[in-house]
């Protein structure tokens, strides 16, 4: 969490060492004393009077410095001056100067004091670590949790809201959350837990995915040339593609992933190949017509009959692709290797 600390003239050893033309609510300051993940240590700066140029000179215990200049700053707004901060607790000592328009005199406030910075823990949430059916959810956090915060969403709102207080249980220990739902198909899982030093963090899960019906391409046999008398197919599955999207662009960033098969004629690897081709030519063809989210391809050749047939078998409902919108990458096997999906350009 990110905590912004009044500094305490004690802490700033704010002494206003400045023309007469210098008020002490010229200049306001504060800073980000408590921060985490992306967040960077700063210090907040007010003025209320036009500034020809600012300067920001720090040094940390760590041996490190900052040193930043702003020729101008917006009157009356908080304007955050920000460095990458060293993760653990350093000592900060420099000093702010400030020259206001109409004035050659120097505004000087010493500045000291102690800045925390804490990594972005890291929430472990797999597929296999969800059941719906049961409605549990086991996940690991490496931090101390104090309580984890959950809610489960659908299409027509949210379907549950649990906390679960774990009592500072140990970093990546195994939690398990349940929960009772409203009915409906859950679209998202939102995890909020919470450490016990007080940071928190929320992390989305998308258990869903969706097979976008067509109707299969007949290639010339060894070819992956999506043949002219199918494209009309291939742009009643574009519809449908895009028809998806719109529904779904709601529940996370979905991408297209394209499937390919084949009957068990011919030897393993060169259906696997030929497969391959095929789905890139699917894939290729959705990215040439402008789809606008990330398209990817696999070729699982003979590797995932949907009819089982024996050896050289020429069976038609084999020869055949998917298309699967999800935002999670679909997890699948080829001969027990989990696939890598290519990305269609």
């Amino acid at each position: 969490m990110e905590r912004s600390l009044l500094l305490a003239p004690a802490l700033l050893m704010a002494a206003l060492t400045a023309g007469a033309t210098a008020r002490a609510d010229d200049l306001d300051l504060s800073a980000r004393l408590v921060v985490y993940g992306d967040t960077k240590p700063a210090v907040l700066v007010t003025v209320n009077k036009k500034v020809k140029k600012l300067e920001l000179h720090l040094k940390s215990d760590d041996g490190s410095t900052v040193d930043l200049v702003r020729k101008s700053l917006p009157l009356g707004k908080q304007v955050a001056l920000e460095w990458k901060g060293v993760p653990g607790k350093h000592d900060y000592t420099g000093q702010i100067v400030v020259q206001f328009a109409g004035s050659d005199t120097e505004v000087v406030k010493p500045l000291k004091f102690k800045v925390e910075v804490m990594g972005q823990f890291a929430i472990d949430l797999k597929k296999e670590d969800l059941d719906l059916k049961e409605r549990t959810l086991t996940t690991r956090v490496d931090c101390e949790v104090d309580s984890i915060d959950l809610e489960i969403d659908g299409e027509n709102g949210v379907l549950a809201k649990t906390n679960t207080p774990f009592h500072g249980a140990a970093p990546n220990t195994p939690l398990t959350l349940k929960w009772n739902q409203n009915p409906g198909d859950v679209m998202r899982i939102v995890i909020r837990p919470r450490c016990t030093n007080g940071v928190t963090r929320k992390q989305e899960f998308f258990p869903w995915d969706y097979p976008v019906p067509h109707d299969e391409i007949n290639f010339a046999s060894g070819s992956d040339e999506i043949p002219d008398s199918d494209k009309p197919k291939m742009e009643a599955a574009y519809a449908e593609v895009a028809k998806a999207l719109k529904k779904f662009r709601r529940w996370g960033k979905p991408s297209l992933y394209v499937a390919g098969h084949t009957d068990s004629v011919a030897g393993r690897e060169y259906n696997r190949d030929l497969s391959n081709r095929r789905a890139r030519s699917i894939a290729r063809f959705f990215k040439q017509k402008g789809l606008d989210v990330d398209v990817y391809y696999i070729g699982f050749g003979e590797s995932a009959l949907l009819v089982p047939t024996p050896d050289e078998t020429p069976e038609p409902r084999n020869r055949r692709a998917e298309y699967i919108i999800s935002v999670n990458e679909p997890e699948m096997l080829v001969d027990g290797v989990a696939a890598r999906w290519n990305k269609a350009q």
